[in-house]
């Protein structure tokens, strides 16, 4: 399960990430972690995998309903794909930031 542990922020919006594995992998779940610079809201609007968008669910609860006092989060669950490139948009109001992001992926 790789993880890409740095911190991300754009000041304008519509804003993305994009993430390109080294080998194709079958996906299924992205995690962004805010921490203490969560905006106290859901960030994510759109997920692509391989430049097709793909419908996603929120497995965690709202970030606005998230305790504060733990690290913020979106859990996005999604079809398993096998794919290599995944882009996470960002709509709403700037900046958005992310502390941490993880793809949960099984590589055969």
């Amino acid at each position: 399960e790789p993880t890409l542990a740095t911190r991300w922020r754009a000041d304008a919006s519509p804003a993305f990430i994009e993430i390109t594995l080294p080998g194709e992998a079958d996906i299924a779940r992205v995690e962004l972690l805010y921490g203490a610079m969560s905006r106290g809201k859901d960030q994510i609007s759109r997920v692509l995998v391989d430049g097709t968008r793909v419908p996603f669910v929120r497995v965690r609860g709202p970030v606005n309903r998230q305790r504060r006092d733990r690290v913020t989060s979106e859990l996005l669950a999604f079809p398993p794909s096998r794919a290599k490139t995944i882009r996470l948009e960002f709509n709403g109001d700037p900046p958005f930031i992310v502390s941490q992001l993880r793809v949960f992926s099984k590589v055969p």
